[in-house]
């Protein structure tokens, strides 16, 4: 297959440009800054004022839009949600344009968002079919927009999949190396009231989760991209604490949080309990399906 990624230098897009190039496919990179083809990757140029790259897309067979400013940069001032809504809507609209100006269409277009869009009601256990809430948070708001960006590629009868990202663990980036930190230097413990569910999963299976499914012709729709077994923050850092050999003793109070980080502390103070039914009724295996073990290969204890 023919594949363009958008956000092919990020946290999920470095590994799985990787991962297609090394299965055999052709990967071409939508970014900013092109430069000179490596490989089976090539470089074209999109979101700047002269550029046109659906001339350079029409054989693609696929697109995974991963594009969007990091919610994990700074402090969430009134500029800084202005640029996570505004990247991830600007980048949507652009997918749809080139998409709409190609005369060869892809097959599929998988779209980035986010297990925000559950909001924080901890009662429920949210699949895929799972009616979302009324009313959210911002980032729940950001991921409802966002998912209604990318509806115009299923009008045009291209299969298209929203991925709903959980909490990504990764050695490179992203909430785990924060995460790991306390415990590090002894002092990791129960953030806020510890009950808020933690729906993670291993960089490694989501991104084996991407391939699945651009293979897979039967998924569409929403994905919830979690492992089977979310865990309550209380229990994250229990099991780090004991995979580490480090005390879990030293709270961090819910005021603490939301006087360190602002609004951006609802990233660990609020988080519902979802499962990934469609990719498991679809035959995907997870390498990592409890936490522990995939907390040891993270921290080479296996």
């Amino acid at each position: 297959m023919k594949i363009a990624i958008t956000g092919g230098t990020g946290l999920i897009g470095r590994p799985l440009v990787r991962a297609l190039a090394e299965a055999g496919h052709q990967v071409v990179v939508l970014t900013r800054h092109p430069r000179p083809r490596q490989g089976g990757i090539s470089f074209v140029e999109w979101m700047t004022p002269d550029s046109h790259p659906e001339s350079e897309l029409q054989d693609v067979d696929a697109i995974v839009h991963l594009a969007g400013a990091s919610i994990n940069d700074g402090r969430w001032t009134h500029k800084q949600k202005q640029a996570i809504l505004q990247s991830r809507i600007d980048g949507t609209k652009e997918v749809v344009r080139i998409i709409k100006n190609m005369k060869r269409k892809p097959s599929v277009v998988i779209s980035g968002s986010a297990i925000g869009i559950y909001g924080e009601d901890r009662s429920i256990t949210y699949s895929e079919a799972t009616p979302l809430p009324d009313r959210t948070n911002f980032l729940g708001n950001v991921c409802v927009l966002w998912e209604k960006e990318a509806q115009p590629v299923q009008d045009m009868g291209i299969r298209l999949v929203t991925m709903r990202t959980g909490v990504v663990l990764s050695n490179d980036g992203g909430a785990f190396p924060l995460m790991k930190l306390p415990y590090t230097l002894g002092i990791g413990g129960r953030l806020g009231s510890g009950k808020q569910w933690v729906p993670w999963i291993h960089l490694d299976d989501l991104v084996r989760l991407f391939v699945h499914i651009l293979e897979t012709s039967t998924i569409e729709g929403p994905v919830n991209g979690t492992a089977p077994t979310p865990v309550t923050m209380d229990e994250f850092g229990k099991t780090l604490g004991r995979v580490m050999h480090r005390p879990h003793w030293a709270p961090a109070p819910a005021p603490l949080l939301k006087l360190a980080l602002g609004e951006k502390s609802v990233i660990v103070l609020e988080g519902a309990k979802v499962v990934p039914t469609k990719a498991l009724n679809h035959g995907f295996r997870f390498r990592y399906e409890t936490l522990e073990p995939a907390l040891k290969q993270l921290l080479h204890l296996t």
